[in-house]
């Protein structure tokens, strides 16, 4: 069925509707929420929680921005909300598994230590530089999109990605032990 025949009839009570159109974004919802927590199970609790909303506040949706730019706005201010409440620092899935049968042990280590400071230096990051650079360069959106889920112009995201780079960036080479006094390799 079309979207939005589907977001229409879901407005009007169908509960098969709504179902069905839960559905269709759950995965997405998880995968999103997983980009925040370390834990999947707190990745799982969040996405919970945006699905209720969700369904809450279906009647609510105006036709303004698409419906995932709509899902998505709410999903990434309830990963941020809780972010904030539980003043975590972690966040899962940066890296994609990078395993391979043909790399050898070396390998290995050097691949889980860099995917480790990765991890750590975006966790060192606020909810709301964390949030622009995860939808950017992981969810690879547009800076429209990006906007419209968090409420923020364009140009005000190019800037809050800029300094969320910068910030990741410095973290990342503090972690890797590439600063001062360190040669390049």
């Amino acid at each position: 069925m079309e979207e939005r025949l589907l977001i229409q009839k879901a407005q009007c009570g169908d509960a098969a509707a709504v179902e069905e159109l839960l559905s269709r974004y759950e995965e997405r919802i998880f995968k999103l929420a997983a980009r925040f927590f370390s834990d999947p199970q707190d990745a799982g609790d969040v996405a919970q929680e945006a699905m209720i909303r969700i369904y809450e506040r279906l009647a609510s949706y105006g036709w303004r921005a698409a419906f995932s730019t709509w899902i998505y706005r709410i999903t990434v201010n309830l990963c941020i909300d809780e972010t904030r409440r539980r003043k975590k620092q972690a966040i899962q899935g940066l890296s994609e598994n990078m395993e391979s049968s043909h790399t050898g042990p070396e390998e290995k280590v050097v691949r889980d230590e860099t995917s480790r400071q990765v991890r750590a230096a975006m966790a060192s990051l606020s909810p709301d530089h964390r949030a622009v650079l995860v939808l950017r360069e992981i969810e690879g959106l547009e800076y429209g999109e990006i906007g419209a889920i968090l409420g923020l112009a364009a140009g005000t995201v190019k800037s809050r990605l800029n300094r969320a780079r910068d910030a990741f960036r410095k973290q990342f080479v503090v972690l890797s032990g590439r600063g001062e006094g360190h040669a390049v390799c």
